[in-house]
């Protein structure tokens, strides 16, 4: 803890300072222009507080890009003025310097390419690591990672305290999620393919046999403080920071799910970050439909993955690849993989399993996107992706869906 510290000091403590923040487990929740949203995100964070056996401190980081609208910079200072006053008017009910607790970026000198989201994130977990109690050596502190706009189980504390205390040897786990519609059929229509979208593309990669199946959604996962600073910390991008943490943080320890509990993101347009749901709700209201990725690209995984689970130590030491399907051949041909492996092997412990595990890192989730990518570019009519579902059927794959990824663990 102490070298992660040292590398990443406390610019911003969380307010009202003093030793109220002290706590084991904290939630963080970036905040820009999110007045319409957040008592009512507080209210139900206020609730599964209420049912949690262990207390849990809320951190709010309020921050904006460089080119905010003048309108949500004037709702963002209004929000901090009332945190400041504690006026009860966005709390959700939660007591100001006891259970919640800000962070404020709104004027700070920050560079134009960290006014982002990940950075906001980033502010957060780094300042929760300043005030948990004691030194972090165990798995004992959890973080929480929360959007302004998600709204929690009332169970939401007490599952995953209860799912990491019975699974110490979990680095995070992602919570299982459900789009909030609104009662407008285009926007819950397009909310509903997007989160087809995300759990086809999680069950085909479990299929596949891969360990980077699991949604990542910055509103819906939890870590160990511990394998927070393990795996370097949040990271600052402006979107997709929640994937690249999530990506780093499985090469440190396995990922689960949370049982029984779920968050709620808002299925709402947003042009807050460049992708995520906001962007891809709004791309199919100007006529751009999801596509599901074709399950026949993770065939080839899973055939490759299989194969290599049948080999010794011995044999997972040679080229491997020579028993991969022909396309992924030539993808691993594209990487030069042979010449990586062999590297890989060197700086791996003897171990059959170490090194199973070695391989698994090498293709992680950025190595699948690229894989899938690579097949639609090269073998269009073969691998192309799937036409989304019609109108009338979302609701029934939907469901379908979500009973499966409840069985992902």
């Amino acid at each position: 803890m102490k070298s992660y510290l040292e590398r990443n000091p406390l610019l911003y403590p969380p307010e009202p300072s003093g030793d109220a923040g002290k706590a084991g487990h904290f939630a963080i929740i970036p905040v820009y222009d999110e007045n319409a949203h957040i008592y009512s995100t507080l209210a139900s964070v206020k609730t599964a507080l209420i049912r949690s056996p262990e207390p849990v401190k809320v951190i709010l980081v309020l921050n904006e890009p460089a080119n905010a609208p003048a309108g949500a910079c004037q709702r963002n200072r209004e929000l901090l003025a009332s945190l400041q006053k504690n006026d009860g008017k966005y709390d959700g009910g939660l007591s100001v310097g006891r259970e919640l607790f800000f962070i404020n970026l709104l004027d700070k000198e920050i560079k134009t390419k960290f006014r982002t989201v990940g950075n906001a994130r980033k502010c957060g977990f780094d300042g929760a690591l300043h005030q948990i109690d004691g030194q972090v050596t165990d798995q004992n502190s959890l973080l929480f990672s929360l959007d302004a706009d998600t709204l929690v189980s009332p169970d939401y504390f007490i599952s995953a305290l209860q799912y990491f205390r019975l699974h110490p040897e979990l680095a995070g786990a992602v919570f299982d999620f459900e789009h909030r519609l609104s009662g407008i059929r285009e926007l819950d229509l397009a909310a509903m393919r997007y989160e087809i979208y995300l759990r086809d593309y999680s069950c085909k990669l479990k299929n596949a046999r891969s360990e980077y199946w699991f949604w990542t959604i910055g509103s819906a996962f939890a870590c160990t403080a511990r394998d927070y600073m393990r795996c370097g910390g949040m990271r600052r991008h402006a979107a997709g920071e929640d994937f690249y943490f999530l990506q780093a943080l499985r090469k440190v320890g396995r990922i689960g799910v949370v049982p029984d509990c779920r968050v709620y993101p808002a299925g709402r347009v947003s042009d807050r970050v460049p992708f995520g749901t906001g962007p891809a709700i709004a791309r199919q209201l100007q006529g751009e439909m999801p596509e599901l990725y074709n399950p026949d690209s993770f065939e080839l995984l899973k055939a490759f993955f299989l194969h290599c689970e049948t080999l010794e130590y011995d044999q997972l030491t040679g080229a491997i690849t020579g028993a991969a399907e022909t396309e992924l051949q030539e993808f691993f041909q594209t990487l030069d993989f042979d010449c990586i492996w062999a590297k890989i092997v060197r700086n791996t412990p003897r171990c059959r399993e170490k090194l199973l595990e070695a391989l698994h890192i090498y293709c992680d989730g950025f190595f699948i996107i690229k894989f899938c990518h690579w097949l639609e570019q090269q073998y269009p009519g073969k691998f192309a992706r799937q036409k989304m579902f019609s109108d009338e059927l979302l609701a029934e794959k939907l469901h379908a869906l979500r009973q499966e990824c409840a069985l992902l663990a």
